[in-house]
């Protein structure tokens, strides 16, 4: 007896459905398994929401080699391309103000996350359909039929698959029933892809990405801690006390825009933010290779942070806001990297005597006038690039403690 295309479709999700380790590699797999039942997929889409404060969805977009139609790379925070022969699958990380756009909610997209369960026409669409402008761009690369289908997700939320055939006609009555059958079907396993994403994500923006990392791979135990060689990097906003009597309610803001500021370029010459304390950070460069290039990563921060809050300054006088200064102390030394905490409260930080000089030294930023300082064990890392500030006493450390200012940004 001759086994149906919708039962072979069946067979091969039930089978290597739960062997795919990513949506990329599942999609994939997918359409070839639909490309063998002829029905000429010229590309697809999966839309997912998320969780998140700057992303408004995560897509993965389906195409064979010859076809292109990618998403503007100014609607896309990151993108990753996965190649499969033939095909490539490109996941774009989108942000937030793409869905809160006319072209978002004027879209096939918008139509099944908010009430329609499908939608289907051929293309070009009859013009008694709706004029949707993704139909004349994906008529322009010679699709005939296009399909989109809600996801349901078990927490009630619709997510979207769409497909694009070549079909001489379009989608037939048959093929339609087909894909309906394949999107509840496959709806269970892009929720497990998405929420594995979403964890990952999460503990990447709480915990940062290495750490993030760490945490995924098992690392959750209290006490399993390990010896780290690092630059340690502390810095805060001067005078925030003052700041906050005189913002109020604007604070919030100012401290975004400051941690936005200075974030990047830490995150940019590999640092990993641990903790924002208040007004202050701490994040760490991991010494990969030797000390002076992980000294020197953590300099370029440095001063490129400084560029950025000048930028911001810039538009904050525009406005009629204060400027921001801050200092920023840096150290190098072994501390110790992993989770702290209460039975049922854990933290992933670093602590070690490193930790609170980098602190210590930061702290005398203000009285010697210096936005950036460095400890001695640092400037020995960086010859020809700093010069001796003075010797200071500070609090918990025996003897004097000499502080270091650049003299210019390591190239």
């Amino acid at each position: 007896m001759e086994v149906s295309a919708a039962e072979r479709i069946r067979t091969w999700i039930a089978e290597h459905g739960s062997k795919c380790v990513s949506t990329p590699e599942f999609l994939n797999g997918l359409i070839d398994e639909l490309n063998r039942h002829a029905l000429q997929i010229l590309r697809s889409v999966i839309n997912i929401r998320t969780l998140h404060p700057e992303v408004g969805a995560i897509t993965y977009q389906w195409y064979d080699k010859d076809t292109n139609m990618a998403l503007p790379m100014h609607l896309i925070l990151r993108q990753q391309k996965f190649e499969f022969g033939k095909s490539r699958v490109f996941m774009n990380i989108v942000r937030r103000t793409v869905v809160e756009t006319d072209a978002y909610s004027n879209s096939p997209f918008y139509e099944v996350r908010f009430g329609m369960s499908r939608v289907s026409t051929r293309l070009p669409a009859p013009e008694d359909m709706p004029q949707y402008s993704i139909y004349s761009d994906l008529n322009a690369i010679g699709a005939t039929g296009y399909y989109a289908r809600e996801l349901q997700f078990t927490d009630g939320e619709r997510n979207v698959i769409t497909f694009a055939s070549t079909k001489p006609d379009g989608f037939d009555d048959e093929d339609l029933r087909l894909l309906d059958e394949v999107a509840m079907l496959i709806a269970p396993y892009i929720e497990i892809f998405a929420q594995r994403l979403l964890m990952q994500t999460l503990l990447e923006i709480y915990l940062g990405e290495k750490t993030g990392q760490e945490v995924l791979q098992g690392r959750i135990q209290r006490g399993d801690i390990r010896k780290l060689d690092s630059v340690i990097w502390f810095s805060d906003l001067r005078d925030f006390t003052k700041l906050t009597a005189e913002e109020a309610g604007g604070v919030v803001e100012s401290l975004n825009q400051y941690f936005e500021a200075v974030a990047e370029p830490i995150r940019e010459h590999g640092g990993e933010i641990l903790k924002f304390i208040g007004d202050a950070i701490l994040a760490i460069f991991p010494v990969q290779v030797d000390a002076r290039s992980g000294a020197e990563a953590a300099l370029r921060a440095a001063y490129d942070a400084g560029d950025r809050l000048a930028e911001l300054n810039a538009r904050r006088a525009s406005s009629g806001a204060a400027a921001l200064q801050h200092g920023i102390g840096l150290h190098t030394g072994v501390v110790k990297y992993g989770n702290i905490g209460s039975r049922d409260r854990l933290d992933f930080t670093v602590i070690g005597n490193a930790v609170n000089l980098a602190s210590r030294i930061e702290g005398l930023c203000g009285a010697s006038g210096e936005a950036i300082l460095l400890s001695a064990e640092l400037a020995r890392s960086l010859p020809g690039y700093t010069r001796l500030v003075g010797a200071f006493q500070v609090k918990g450390v025996a003897g004097e403690t000499q502080a270091f200012a650049p003299t210019a940004r390591p190239d």
